[in-house]
């Protein structure tokens, strides 16, 4: 199954809501999954333990909680389009590796549906995850510290007097880019708002 990548808006690059994020499971060992977690919490890596809802009944009262999925699995986030560094998160010696699916990691659909005895339930991670205010703070962590675009990319213009040309990304911040534009035979860098470029194809 390919990676689906939902782009990021520019209104909602301070908060990024959980369902925008594309999701992996890492394999992690067992019983420290919540020392993983606070370590991608400070990598800025939007990540949580994949948790399905419990319930018991004990002397007339409902007594319902979250369990663990499995022991050993640690689901991580990214939001935006940019290409993952997978060697930077397996350089932790908790972490073994990701789930794979054709020898490269195989992202998790934000939503799912499949039959269990003649019933369809739900699943994918929206069913896994249970404090998404979490992640919406670690996933605008992320942003503010990997801008939407590198030095060397190709990016089209879409709005403003520049409109319609191409150029070379020479920096970026979460608010603006410079792009290195050639007009009238002369490279020319132009500072612009980082909602009117777009990646070309």
């Amino acid at each position: 199954m390919p990676e689906i990548i939902r782009p990021q808006s520019l209104v909602t690059r301070a908060v990024i809501e959980p369902e925008n994020l594309r999701w992996f499971a890492m394999c992690v060992q067992s019983g420290k999954e919540e020392r993983i977690v606070q370590v991608m919490d400070l990598c800025s890596i939007p990540a949580a333990i994949p948790t399905v809802p419990r319930h018991r009944v004990r002397r007339g009262k409902v007594f319902r909680w979250r369990s663990p999925v499995a022991g050993g699995l640690v689901m991580v986030g990214f939001p935006g389009t940019a290409q993952i560094n997978w060697h930077e998160l397996t350089r932790f010696s908790l972490v073994h590796g990701f789930v794979k699916l054709n020898g490269s990691p195989r992202q998790i659909p934000w939503s799912a549906a499949y039959e269990e005895d003649g019933k369809v339930k739900r699943g994918g991670v929206e069913t896994l995850l249970a404090d998404l205010e979490a992640v919406r703070v670690n996933a605008a962590k992320y942003i503010r510290l990997r801008p939407a675009y590198e030095a060397g990319d190709v990016v089209r213009i879409e709005d403003g007097p520049f409109a319609g040309h191409r150029g070379e990304v020479i920096g970026s911040t979460n608010l603006d880019v410079q792009v290195l534009l050639t007009l009238f035979g002369r490279a020319n860098p132009i500072t612009m708002p980082i909602g009117d470029v777009v990646r070309a194809a």
